[in-house]
């Protein structure tokens, strides 16, 4: 070929310099001094937590009834029954296992109890939060439930019935054992009696220290799933719904129990009312039902949430909700709510906005409570299961991509099952556009199948009110809104302005992989992700002008592998491959650092920064945050196979590959969401954590700094208007030709993406160019 037929591919001047710069600090003799690496090391820390998931305790009321008491792991919480606020968290001395039981002080109205597994006992004056005295009860390496009726302890350890007496002028209590069981579920107290129950037998214990061993037992024709005690009576449920009501006062042992059924699965908690007149029961339907003693009659309270777990005179809700019940109407007169179990997360500002199931719930991170909560997917019904077509049950909707606007405007898309059965491959997947207004949303635009039968993939807001979406059909669309409806902002609907379509030949005839999309903070830019260069598992990226939609420059050959997310951290481009973590600069054309994943390593999810501009210099430093999981598999095996081993958070800046914050989570990280000053994580135990600047302790890391082996030519044209940024690894597979020497813009640079089997629509072919 003619030279004046070329576009040539010459390191610029500034690569040069880079890898100059970056030979130099890959050098063992180079390396930054200790000092240095602590620096970066010890300013970043885990500055708060909040929320946590509600035990199945049931609620505890104060004598005077204007506090609420609930437990929270290892900490009672005070709230207000006429508000649902939090007022005053209790905390232990020492011990970080869970609390399970909370009872008030028989001497004082004013303290409050709380017996931990570990055998130690709190004890508080919940007016001020004061921890008053630390008891432990002698013997007891384990206790599963307890109870107190007047002077009377009763502790289990699970097989065994312990007693004690109580009393908090010394510092520990004596244990005696009382009863043997198969298996103790729990303890309860009825006046003058106390009861232990589990698998099919209740034993009814007097409160006299002297007659603790002339206990009675009955035998259930069935394994208790639920028990609940009045002075009369007690009443424990099967697995089939049904609850049996017996009568121990009689003290005929024989007598038969009356039945009352309703529930079509299994009971999960019951309470007796104050007054003895009704027995409350609640279950998976969703439905507190109310049992009238003298007549069996029953009257119901619909549609509280989901699933029924303790009831007492408030509803605690398997959503990790609380309702507070008036005792007369019986009607919820507050909500204390708790953080849901979200599997998807993005913030505004200091509100995290969390997905679980087909609700979104909003939390505001500087108050530590939620502040809404939006039913997006509308379904609400009493029972356990939908039925659709041909008898086929159908899922609960879920959200599973969310986007959130500068404007207050956002979109979450949801799909209600993968495979119904039906003709179509992906049933009912549906994109909502919701806007919040005067503290409530309001639904603006549903868009079924956005993406034809295809998945939706990816959703990102693109500033201002407009919004993009990409999809497995390998197509980008841009939604904005439509003025022609009408000039309120909350009554304009959303429509498709315009679409990028990439076509693949090579994958025509395979599944073709997930498309993978970024916003830069000013919205000026998008990463793509492309397919992967012949011959290779290499991922490829490219970087669009979403004004112009032309393909501004192609990043291969990084050794990425499969890309499994990216993002924009200001001025600098993440990529999270199979293999590598790849921080780009954008301003400088340049990898700024690379690091190999543990081998063991097969799920990195990465969580930006909000977003900011990207400015024209990059002496700012982004942080990012990324959260990994390991298998406990060796290398090579199938994801089908693998189990899951250790979670770890990572939290990177853009100036240094060395990670400012590394974490091994004690527990499953569920979603990550972006803070103005750091970060949020949400684990499987429903604790928001806070990470932000602060001192923290250093740890090594497990990751290989692999920088040198990524060193990128910038090719330019010579108009200056294409860029072609690939690895030397994978320069030959890219020629680039024109026609003439001036040098072409977008046929050229689709020449160039010929080899790697991308071309985009809409734009001359390589054979017409």
């Amino acid at each position: 070929m003619a030279a004046d037929s070329q576009i040539l591919l010459q390191p610029t001047e500034e690569a040069q310099q880079h890898r100059k710069s970056r030979s130099n600090a890959t050098d063992p003799s180079n390396s930054s001094t200790p000092s240095t690496r602590a620096h970066h090391a010890y300013n970043w820390r885990v500055t708060g937590k909040q929320g946590g998931c509600f035990s199945h305790l049931s609620p505890l009321f104060s004598s005077c009834g204007k506090f609420l008491f609930l437990t929270v792991g290892c900490e009672a919480r005070v709230h207000s029954t006429a508000t649902g606020d939090l007022l005053q968290p209790l905390l232990p001395e020492a011990t970080t296992r869970p609390i399970v039981s909370l009872f008030l002080d028989p001497s004082n109205a004013y303290r409050l109890a709380g017996v931990y597994q570990d055998g130690s006992i709190s004890v508080w004056d919940y007016t001020d939060g004061a921890l008053l005295k630390q008891l432990h009860l002698t013997d007891q390496r384990t206790v599963v439930a307890a109870t107190l009726n007047g002077s009377l302890l009763l502790v289990s350890d699970g097989k065994h019935v312990f007693s004690a007496e109580w009393s908090t002028k010394t510092a520990t209590l004596p244990t005696t054992q009382v009863a043997d069981m198969k298996a103790c579920l729990g303890l309860s107290s009825a006046p003058g009696l106390c009861f232990a129950w589990g698998d099919n037998k209740v034993n009814v214990f007097p409160i006299q220290k002297e007659k603790l061993g002339q206990y009675e037992q009955y035998v259930l024709a069935s394994p208790a799933t639920a028990f609940a005690a009045d002075a009369t009576h007690f009443a424990v449920s099967d697995d089939a719904g049904a609850i049996y009501l017996y009568h121990h006062a009689a003290r005929n042992l024989a007598l038969p129990p009356r039945k009352l059924h309703w529930h079509a699965q299994a009971c999960t908690t019951l309470q007796f009312a104050l007054d003895g007149a009704y027995l409350l029961s609640g279950g998976h339907e969703g439905v507190l039902v109310l049992w009238q003693l003298a007549t069996s009659g029953k009257q119901f309270l619909p549609r509280v949430g989901t699933a029924i777990r303790a009831i007492g005179y408030a509803v605690k809700l398997e959503e990790n909700t609380v309702k507070v019940l008036s005792a007369s109407t019986l009607l919820a007169t507050c909500d204390i709510a708790g953080p849901k179990r979200a599997s998807v997360m993005c913030s505004h500002g200091e509100e995290v906005m969390m997905a679980a199931g087909g609700q979104v719930q909003t939390w505001h991170s500087q108050m530590a409570t939620a502040t809404g909560l939006l039913n997006a997917t509308a379904q609400s019904f009493a029972g356990a299961t939908q039925v659709g077509k041909a008898s086929i049950p159908v899922p609960e909707p879920e959200i599973t991509h969310m986007a959130v606007s500068p404007a207050d405007c956002w979109t979450t898309p949801f799909e209600e099952a993968a495979d119904l059965g039906y003709t179509k491959p992906h049933d009912q997947v549906s994109l909502k556009f919701w806007q919040r207004h005067a503290g409530s949303w309001r639904l603006s635009t549903r868009v079924d199948a956005p993406h034809g039968v295809a998945r939706l993939t990816t959703i990102q807001a693109l500033g201002g009110d407009v919004f993009v979406t990409a999809g497995e059909d390998q197509a980008v669309k841009f939604w904005n809104k439509n003025s022609v409806r009408s000039s309120d902002d909350a009554a304009q609907a959303y429509k498709c302005t315009r679409v990028l379509r990439f076509a693949q030949p090579s994958l025509m005839h395979e599944r073709a992989p997930a498309l993978r999309l970024a916003v830069s903070g000013d919205a000026s830019l998008l990463a793509l992700s492309g397919p992967p260069a012949p011959h290779t598992t290499d991922a490829s990226v490219l970087l669009v002008d979403p004004a112009t939609r032309q393909i501004c420059a192609t990043l291969a050959g990084l050794g990425l592998g499969t890309l499994l997310d990216l993002g924009f951290a200001g001025d600098y481009l993440i990529l999270v491959g199979q293999y590598r973590l790849v921080c780009w600069c954008v301003a400088a054309s340049q990898v700024v650092y690379a690091l190999r994943w543990p081998e063991r390593t097969f799920r990195a999810t990465l969580t930006c920064p909000i977003p900011t501009p990207i400015s024209d210099a990059t002496t700012k430093v982004a942080h990012f945050c990324i959260a990994t999981q390991e298998s406990k598999q060796a290398t090579g095996a199938s994801l089908k196979t693998i189990s899951e081993g250790s979670h770890k958070l990572f939290i990177f800046g853009t100036h240094a590959a060395k990670p400012v914050f590394r974490e091994k989570c004690p527990f499953k990280t569920l979603a990550v969401g972006a803070l103005t000053d750091g970060f949020v994580v949400l684990d499987e135990t429903l604790v928001l954590r806070r990470i932000g600047a602060g001192p923290a302790k250093d740890a090594d890391v497990a990751l290989t700094h692999d920088s040198s082996a990524l060193t990128v030519t910038s090719g330019i044209s010579k108009d200056g208007q294409v860029r072609v940024l690939t690895s030397q690894a994978v320069e030959t597979l890219m020629p680039v030709a024109t026609a003439n020497g001036a040098g072409a813009s977008l046929a050229s640079l689709e020449q160039c993406m010929a080899g790697l089997g991308l071309f985009l629509l809409g734009a001359p072919s390589p054979a017409t160019s």
